[in-house]
């Protein structure tokens, strides 16, 4: 019996700022295509800073200081898919 081949899933990212002031944030948002669950993506930050307002789709980043981070995201569906900004 075959198996059904689901797409694969994909992701793209937008931010509503490249850069940001110190106590200010910035929120991304993932568009997921093809998520057959609807779970979207979680949320880890790798530098200073915080990340507040997280949901499946969205996170803001808050800036403590002038600095240099990156966002990394992992499929719901699947963790063992993930990216980073």
């Amino acid at each position: 019996m075959p198996c059904d081949l689901l797409p694969a899933i994909s992701v793209g990212l937008s931010a509503s700022a490249a850069k940001t002031d110190q106590g200010k944030s910035v929120t991304i948002t993932a568009m997921v295509k093809n998520d057959p669950s609807g779970s979207g993506v979680s949320w880890s930050l790798i530098g200073p800073g915080s990340l507040a307002s997280q949901s499946p789709n969205s996170v803001a980043y808050v800036a403590p200081a002038p600095s240099t981070i990156s966002i990394e995201f992992c499929f719901v569906i699947n963790p063992n898919y993930s990216g980073r900004s």
